[in-house]
């Protein structure tokens, strides 16, 4: 059976229009404000054929560009569908082999979706590579994975960030966390933020997981529901596969970190979060100012060690040679909003 469903509709009314932000919004503008720009705000108009009168068109215009994904990207989407259906506490009553082939299934038909000509993909991103990776995982994590219990995969948690005691005045904002579960450790009864990562530098991901953002917002979101929770989160399980061709050891493919997340990290984090909202917003003003395109475009500063940091950035034409010297046909609008859950499937 397959839904989808507005996450919206869950919010109090006076909420539902409020500016929303994730972490890879906040991400975005962290790396490059232009980038942040080309993503949340450029306005790409595009003629659309209307649901009621198929002959006639509409001009709709969109805010924002959508961002390519490369191979790595569609991989390691699939890597966690996989992994969430593995975990999903709907299976847990099913024998290990069960969970392993639903696991199985879950990551083949993600990778058929996402990857155009699966034939033509890189030996490490290929599908078979995928299959036998998570095939290991599965027989590396048996006996450890009996220490802990999954509460939820694909976990999502909307939060209204508002002004409290301390802080200066601003308007209320919605962040949105979706991280891929929440576990209870058994020996500790704690809860930790479930992470999923398949990277090419697994100390640089680890790194980035101890210090970075991402977990101390998630640690933070779920602090914000004390009476669902039966145990205190405490931190983050870090779960990294590492992408690698031809490599059979476990030890170099497998690793994990429970990582802490004080209050210290999640207060910093919120305080953080609002200074960098509230910066974006006066930029946001301040560009509302310009005339043009171009004016608006430069009110928002390049980084530019990022445009080559990872290939060549999606948006690296229009930084290069401007909006009006790039032909925009090749661009779509950026639809994702957190907001909106993706279809769901399950076992009934």
């Amino acid at each position: 059976m397959t839904t989808e469903s507005s996450l919206k509709e869950l919010l109090p009314p006076e909420y539902q229009d409020l500016e929303w932000y994730d972490n890879s919004a906040l991400s975005t503008i962290d790396r490059c404000l232009r980038k942040g720009y080309w993503k949340n705000i450029f306005p790409l108009t595009i003629t659309e054929a209307l649901a009621t009168a198929p002959q006639a068109t509409t001009e709709v215009v969109y805010k924002g560009l959508s961002e390519k994904m490369g191979n790595g990207a569609f991989y390691g989407s699939a890597i966690h569908a996989g992994l969430d259906r593995l975990y999903s506490p709907i299976n847990a009553n099913k024998t290990l082999e069960q969970r392993r082939i639903l696991m199985l299934r879950a990551f083949t038909s993600k990778y058929m979706e996402l990857f155009s000509d699966p034939e033509m993909v890189e030996n490490k991103y290929s599908m078979d590579r995928g299959l036998d990776v998570l095939d290991m995982y599965v027989d590396h994590y048996q006996e450890i994975d009996q220490y802990f219990k999954v509460i939820d995969t694909e976990l999502v948690m909307i939060n209204v960030i508002r002004p409290e005691k301390g802080d200066n005045d601003f308007v209320p904002f919605i962040y949105i966390a979706r991280s891929d579960g929440l576990i209870q450790r058994l020996q500790f009864d704690d809860y930790h933020i479930l992470e999923h990562k398949n990277v090419v530098s697994v100390d640089q991901e680890m790194n980035k997981l101890r210090i970075g953002r991402q977990g101390e917002g998630y640690v933070w979101s779920a602090k914000q529901f004390p009476t669902t929770m039966d145990y205190p989160i405490t931190g983050i399980l870090a779960n990294i596969l590492a992408v690698r061709a031809a490599e059979s050891e476990p030890s170099k493919l497998f690793f994990r970190d429970f990582i802490p997340k004080t209050s210290y990290h999640t207060e910093q984090w919120r305080i953080e979060t609002i200074r960098k909202v509230e910066r974006w917003r006066a930029l946001i003003k301040e560009s509302s100012q310009e005339q043009t395109i171009v004016g608006q475009m430069l009110t928002f500063d390049r980084t530019t060690e990022e445009c080559t940091r990872y290939g060549l950035c999606s948006f690296y034409d229009l930084c290069m040679h401007g909006p009006h010297s790039v032909d925009l046909s090749k661009y779509t609008p950026n639809t994702w909003n957190p907001l909106y859950t993706e279809k769901v499937e399950t076992d009934d």
